[in-house]
């Protein structure tokens, strides 16, 4: 049997059975057994066998009495060989704790390496201030004893006592993977310590990732503890909402002159403030954001403030602000650290929240319940749009539409993402047909994370 480590629900490793317990002819004359399957990624070979007690029954002859003896054959396991092609399925490389020698501000990771076709990286990166030590202790042999032990140990039969460090409490989850070299440092800054783990996956096993270098580039923090804090901090889904966000630096190195805001949802700038001060600024829009040009450099202690508007689509939606310095050759970036900024604000987060609701879209609109495609150009077409909330990965998102005898003339399928989506019916069933006037049943389905949300509407076709 051979497994992949896969583990079943109560906690034990998944076997694939290869072979079914019964050895070839060619096998029993050699005395060897050999078992080939098709290739799979294989960690662990589990191999049982048989042995058995048989009764032999010796005629002794002359007329005598048949005298039985038993006799014992038994399988006994001399070598066991596994054979495997290709290159591994996954490989863990994993850096020791790297002293930045004081608190640094990373700005960005870098590394270069191949990926052919089915191979990739997974990098990930965490961050912290403290770290925790371990000491043991050794006898004269290299044999690990207790502190007390080795305490009792007359001089010449005690050996070495080592020190190993592991991350403290204040270290940082692994970050999201890194997509691309050269992108923005996803751990929290500045920090002292930093540790990096990089997989090497291949799906083919006749390819495989490469990583030649991997560098962390940093520089000194703009600010050596700066925090934000999001206000309000839950909101209803899908719903247009002003936020805002404060920001305070404490400790400011050589300052910064400009601020952005970055979230997975569209963001529309309001306006800013400097210790509760209206500034006018420039607003330089962002892929997902906006950056803020400040009046002046900002001090230690400086209140910051930005508002937005923002609909949320997602549970606990994560709004990033990072610190910006323009004023050197080349631009400083640092991320900032969510914590208590202001008491204008409760939450002590940068994250917003949803109330627990298991629905998966919100506000379905049909642009008419009547449907007229007689090519005038209006209403010749049906629009389905909605807001897909709670949904972490894409997701089929289909519009069927079932005539009155239940079969369906046409299924439209869109991608299902959090945010605001539109489905379009030209009216048509699969072969390209205009459908017969008439009622027709539509069913929106999408199948979520953890269930699947189904919602029918009943429409008209008139021409």
């Amino acid at each position: 049997m051979a497994s992949d480590g896969s583990l079943g629900p109560d906690g034990t490793v998944l076997w694939f059975k290869h072979f079914p317990g019964h050895g070839s002819e060619t096998n029993r004359r050699e005395g060897m057994a050999d078992h080939p399957f098709r290739l799979r990624p294989v960690r662990f070979v589990r191999v049982g066998w048989k042995f058995w007690d048989a009764v032999c029954a010796v005629e002794t002859g002359g007329g005598q009495t048949a005298t039985t003896i038993a006799c014992q054959a038994q399988g006994i396991t001399e070598e066991l060989q596994a054979f495997g092609t290709g290159y591994p399925l996954s490989v863990t490389l994993q850096s020791p704790i790297l002293d930045l020698q004081g608190l640094k501000n990373a700005t960005s990771l870098q590394w270069e390496g191949e990926t052919p076709p089915g191979t990739r990286h997974e990098i990930r990166t965490r961050t912290g201030n403290d770290l925790k030590s371990t000491v043991t202790f050794h006898d004269k042999d290299g044999r690990q004893v207790t502190e007390r032990s080795w305490g009792k140990l007359i001089p010449s039969f005690r050996g070495s006592v080592d020190t190993t460090f592991g991350v403290g409490d204040d270290w940082s989850p692994w970050s999201r993977i890194y997509h691309a070299s050269r992108q923005a440092f996803q751990s929290p800054v500045p920090r002292r310590f930093v540790q990096v783990d990089a997989r090497l996956i291949s799906e083919d096993p006749e390819a495989a990732a490469s990583l030649e270098m991997l560098q962390i580039n940093f520089d000194d923090p703009l600010a050596r503890n700066v925090v934000a804090e999001i206000e309000p901090a839950q909101t209803v889904p899908a719903v247009a909402q002003t936020f805002t966000m404060f920001v305070r630096p404490r400790g400011t190195v050589s300052g910064f002159d400009h601020v952005s805001l970055e979230a997975s949802t569209q963001l529309s700038f309001v306006e800013a403030r400097l210790e509760g001060e209206h500034f006018d600024t420039i607003v330089e829009t962002l892929e997902n954001g906006f950056q803020v040009a400040l009046p002046r450099r900002i001090r230690s202690n400086d209140l910051l403030e930005l508002s937005f508007d923002a609909e949320i689509f997602l549970q606990s939606t994560r709004f990033d602000v990072f610190l910006e310095d323009r004023s050197g050759d080349f631009p400083v970036r640092q991320r900032v650290d969510a914590g208590d900024a202001t008491e204008l604000a409760m939450g002590d987060t940068n994250i917003v929240s949803l109330p627990v609701d298991p629905a998966l879209f919100v506000s379905v609109e049909i642009s008419s319940s009547v449907v007229t495609p007689n090519g005038d150009g209006h209403n010749d077409e049906l629009q389905v749009a909605l807001d897909v909330i709670n949904l972490i990965e894409e997701r089929p998102l289909s519009l069927r539409v079932i005539d009155l005898s239940g079969r369906v003339i046409r299924n439209v399928v869109a991608r299902g993402v959090a945010g605001q989506q539109q489905l379009t019916w030209d009216v048509r069933d699969e072969a390209g047909k205009t459908v017969a006037p008439g009622d027709y049943l539509l069913e929106l389905s999408l199948k979520g994370d953890g269930r699947e949300e189904r919602l029918h509407r009943l429409v008209s076709v008139a021409y």
